[in-house]
């Protein structure tokens, strides 16, 4: 319906009412016997009061519209600081309305409601985080930072939320390192019986449902980690000495197998009260060695002795250590025996590659020196066993072998005389010095063998030879003094010159000489070829052939010629055997 109409209607009541009601007022005013000046009278104030009514009514209304748009004013100014409070694009606020006042008021008020709901919304969640940051900060030992705003956007709330789950995560990962430091703290503390005495550790140890995750404390707790850890290898490491060093006075002290192994059953840790334990035998032991302490200290020489041996020292550099033949027996001393023996043990450790290493050139030039003497025996071809393939086997082996162990020895050597600054000794020699030196010894010991081969065939033969005839002159057991004489077989350095002196005196003994002792001392001499070739008669010598019954001579009890009889094949020269290497 619209205002016309009901303007129109209202309009139309009024006249027919006014025209019912003004009779009905005029006829009492008559009853009354108002005169016509009352009535005139009256009649105005009927129409100052309908007058003032409608103007009563029409401010009444005035006031309602100025009520009405003075809402709408502090709605929309609600609205707009609730925008800006929460952060909200607010343009078509500003738009001039097209709805009527009621209505627009209405939209203003359901918009404000929506803002407020926004508004609490906002507030609810911001107090949520910031109730979880401090639980967390709280944990983590830091200050919360919390929110710039009472009301924050919600692009602020999310940044704040992200923030707050990495430190929610660096929480997690806190715990997580705390639990597993702290069960490895204790299980190293358990195995050194170690109690917690000072207030950090007390913390993690008794009291770490308080314990703070800060920065700070969980340095200290890494560093806990480390000193704990620190004191459980310094404990095995100490245990692992004094358990050493306890052998050695064990061992010293001649202390019965089974009793150590009892103590050592009982004591097998390395946590304080063993600690303790080892400590306290050491002790005793100690105090029982310094009562035997000469016989420690000879104990200890022996030992160096072998280590000389093993770390193969020539006798001046033994020497240097000049307290070996002291008779002082005091404790200064015996530990001077000690740290010379630590001293030789560690050099033999820290060149164990390179002794190793010589042990092994040792070892096949041993064979080498074996194979080079057994190829002078004029026996070997007398083998069945197939031993002369096997020893040449041997040498080949020997030849390719040799020469590398020397480079890799010359290597090693090489590597730690630059480390050290100083040389690499073997008894007193270089490895070169050292190696030159058994190569020359083999030299004379084969030149010494020769001779010794040379002299046992001319003994055998001059025995053959005298079982067929009896000699005038000396016996063979003074014929053999007179070989020893001029034979010095100990003496190997002089065994040419020896040689030489004994081929002398056998020229000057007919009795003596041979047909061998011809064929291997005077090779170079023009023999007479005899006149009447007679075989000798060698009954017991291989290298003869046999005679027979008929073109031997029984009645000539000496040999009237010298027949050439076969050479023993000579051995190896020693320039080519030095040149195999």
């Amino acid at each position: 319906m619209s205002d016309l109409i009901i303007k129109k209607e209202l309009l139309e009541k009024l006249c027919k009412k006014i025209q019912v009601k003004i009779p009905e007022l005029f006829k009492i005013w008559h009853e009354c016997g108002y005169d016509e000046g009352m009535i005139s009278q009256y009649s105005r104030n009927v129409d100052d009061h309908m007058e003032d009514l409608i103007a009563d009514m029409i401010s009444e209304a005035e006031i309602r519209k100025c009520a009405i748009i003075h809402e709408v004013k502090m709605i929309s100014k609600k609205i707009k600081a609730m925008e800006v409070e929460l952060d909200i694009d607010g343009s078509d606020r500003d738009n001039p309305p097209t709805e009527r006042l009621i209505e627009v008021t209405a939209s203003l008020q359901k918009k404000l409601k929506h803002l407020e709901e926004i508004k609490d919304k906002r507030i609810y969640q911001a107090n949520k985080l910031l109730a979880r940051e401090a639980k967390v900060c709280e944990a983590l030992g830091v200050p919360p930072l919390g929110l710039v705003k009472n009301v924050p956007s919600e692009e602020e709330l999310m940044q704040f939320e992200s923030k707050l789950a990495k430190q929610e995560g660096e929480l997690i990962a806190h715990k997580t390192t705390f639990k597993e430091t702290r069960l490895a703290i204790m299980a190293m503390m358990n195995e050194m019986s170690h109690v917690p005495t000072h207030e950090f550790e007390k913390l993690v140890c008794v009291d770490y449902e308080n314990f703070i995750f800060s920065t700070s404390n969980m340095k200290k707790l890494r560093e806990l980690h480390s000193d704990i850890e620190e004191q459980l290898r310094a404990a095995k490491e100490d245990a692992k000495n004094k358990r050493q060093e306890l052998f050695k006075l064990w061992k010293f002290l001649d202390i019965p197998e089974k009793k150590c192994r009892e103590f050592l059953a009982v004591h097998s840790g390395y946590d304080i009260p063993t600690l303790n334990a080892l400590q306290k035998e050491i002790k005793r032991m100690q105090e029982l060695r310094l009562e035997n302490i000469s016989k420690f200290i000879i104990k200890l020489r022996e030992d160096l002795q072998h280590w000389w041996e093993v770390c193969k020292l020539s006798q001046e550099e033994r020497d240097e250590f000049r307290f070996f033949n002291s008779q002082i027996y005091t404790e200064d001393m015996l530990k001077i025996h000690e740290i010379e023996l630590e001293r030789l043990r560690h050099h033999y450790e820290e060149n164990k590659k390179i002794f190793d290493l010589l042990e092994k050139w040792e070892e096949t030039w041993g064979q080498m020196k074996e194979i080079q003497r057994r190829s002078e025996d004029p026996d070997r071809f007398h083998n069945r066993g197939g031993q002369l393939l096997a020893d040449e086997k041997i040498r080949k082996a020997c030849n390719k072998n040799l020469p590398k162990l020397v480079n890799q020895l010359k290597e090693m050597t090489d590597e730690y005389e630059k480390k050290h600054r100083k040389l690499f000794r073997i008894y007193g020699l270089t490895v070169d010095q050292y190696i030159e030196q058994e190569y020359e010894n083999q030299k004379v010991e084969l030149e010494k063998l020769k001779v010794e081969t040379v002299a046992r065939k001319l003994i055998s033969s001059d025995n053959s030879n005298k079982s067929m005839a009896k000699s005038p002159r000396k016996s063979p057991r003074k014929n053999l003094t007179a070989i020893n004489k001029v034979i010095n077989i100990g003496d190997s350095t002089n065994s040419m010159d020896k040689y030489e002196q004994f081929q002398e005196h056998l020229e000057q003994r007919e009795d003596l000489r041979s047909t061998l002792l011809v064929e291997t001392i005077e090779p170079r001499k023009v023999k007479r070829k005899p006149a009447t070739p007679i075989k000798p008669s060698r009954k017991h010598s291989p290298n003869t052939p046999a005679v027979t019954p008929g073109n031997r001579d029984l009645s000539t009890p000496k040999l009237t010629s010298t027949p050439r009889t076969p050479r023993l094949t000579p051995a190896p020269s020693i320039r080519n055997i030095e040149n195999n290497f």
